[in-house]
């Protein structure tokens, strides 16, 4: 009590900012950055990162199968890599259609270049048909129209979304794949773990490629949600206010 007569208030324990924390995100469809935790917790980023680190420790060593895991500038509860098989097979009808190769390699391009116009990538696939594969892309919100170039037509120029981040799991484009990574998924080799989700994605949708559909160009969509590996975030931020920078 102070020495107006007002009652103050205890401390917050830790356990009572994870418990805040779990049950935001647990409630939450979408990645919520470190501000808006901070927010709705009614604390600090730097305090939710050391709930969120705190949750994870929790989860790892009572086995859990998921974690908060960092999603396109934000986080997320998210089961674990080893349980996809598992959930694929509950969601069967829920699997989404595979890129095709053509849409691969113009959604690599922007990734790497961007922002890039149609001109740009036709120039680095080798070819010139371009335009239905960036109409799937735009409908797909994987990417979007940034602006347009200052050269002669002013062409349109592509860049790619924070549902591009979701759709690969990346947490920022940061972590984009190295050359090596990128030419593995080209040719169509998928990494270590992930060879029986495909096939029970195959068995269930078998070469099934969606059909281009043309679009207006709208507004910049809206951060989605997505899986990644967690990290560490003790310590890395220190004011009050500050959260996971969006990509």
């Amino acid at each position: 009590m102070t020495e107006t007569g007002d009652v103050v208030a205890p401390p917050e324990t830790s356990e009572a900012l994870d418990a805040k924390i779990e049950a935001i995100l647990f409630a939450s469809e979408v990645p919520l950055p470190a501000k808006r935790l901070a927010e709705l917790a009614v604390s600090r980023s730097s305090k939710v990162l050391e709930a969120i680190d705190r949750l994870n420790v929790f989860y790892s060593d009572t086995g859990r199968a998921f974690r908060v895991t960092p999603i396109a500038g934000g986080f997320q509860l998210a089961t674990t890599p080893e349980h996809g098989a598992l959930l694929t097979k509950l969601h069967r009808d829920r699997v989404p259609t595979r890129l095709s190769r053509a849409a691969l390699e113009t959604l690599s391009i922007i990734a790497f270049k961007q922002p890039a116009t149609r001109a740009e990538i036709d120039m680095i696939r080798g070819v010139s048909a371009s335009d239905g594969v960036l109409r799937h892309l735009l409908d797909r919100k994987l990417v979007r129209i940034s602006g347009r170039a200052e050269a002669p037509g002013r062409p349109l120029l592509y860049a790619t979304t924070p549902e591009f981040l979701a759709y690969f799991g990346l947490p920022s484009l940061s972590e984009l794949p190295r050359s090596e990574e990128l030419n593995s998924l080209l040719s169509g080799d998928l990494p270590p773990g992930m060879d029986q989700e495909a096939e029970l994605a195959d068995a269930e949708f078998p070469h099934s490629v969606p059909e281009p559909v043309i679009m207006e160009a709208g507004p910049e969509p809206s951060a989605a949600g997505a899986r990644t590996t967690p990290v560490s975030h003790s310590g890395e931020e220190s004011d009050d206010h500050g959260g996971a920078a969006s990509p």
